[in-house]
């Protein structure tokens, strides 16, 4: 899972367990994931969240948003 995990932390990475059941009458399958972790994303609900507010609400430009949520820094300046 990518992103922060609370309000002003920065950007980590954090291995998960996620665990997988399945129904004995139709075989289907079910993981189940803890709270916080939004399902089939790479990144934390709360880092989904905040970029979601940087942008929209205070405007910040895309690599700036980048900085605060990912772990990995950006490879490429807005600037140039």
């Amino acid at each position: 899972m990518r992103g922060p995990l609370a309000a002003g932390e920065r950007g980590g990475l954090v291995t998960i367990e996620a665990r997988r059941y399945r129904c004995r009458r139709c075989s289907a399958a079910i993981t189940v994931v803890p709270r916080g972790v939004a399902p089939r994303r790479h990144f934390a609900a709360t880092a989904i969240g905040l970029a979601l507010l940087l942008v929209g609400v205070a405007g910040a430009a895309l690599i700036e948003v980048r900085r605060r949520v990912s772990p990995w820094s950006a490879s490429f300046d807005a600037d140039s």
